[in-house]
């Protein structure tokens, strides 16, 4: 692959994963984001493009989150 994003656990887990897709398999452009980063990919053009391969992925955005709950059969809301 040409881009390792992990996306379940902590953050550093998410970080040692990534590093090990670097490490281990050699994938070169690894992304960890945080809850609420939205990332968006391109891709190469040719083989024959050389560089940064980072600007195949990168944090587009951001998007406010809200945990809810839900109590059962009584109800639910954020907290």
């Amino acid at each position: 692959p040409q881009n390792f994003l992990p996306v379940h656990g902590e953050y550093a887990f998410l970080r040692a994963h990534a590093q090990m897709a670097e490490d281990e398999c050699g994938i070169q452009n690894t992304n960890v984001i945080r809850n609420g980063q939205m990332i968006g990919f391109g891709e190469r053009r040719s083989a024959r493009q050389h560089g940064d391969l980072s600007s195949l992925s990168k944090v587009i955005g951001n998007v406010k989150l809200f945990n809810f709950y839900n109590d059962g059969g009584k109800g639910t809301g954020t907290s």
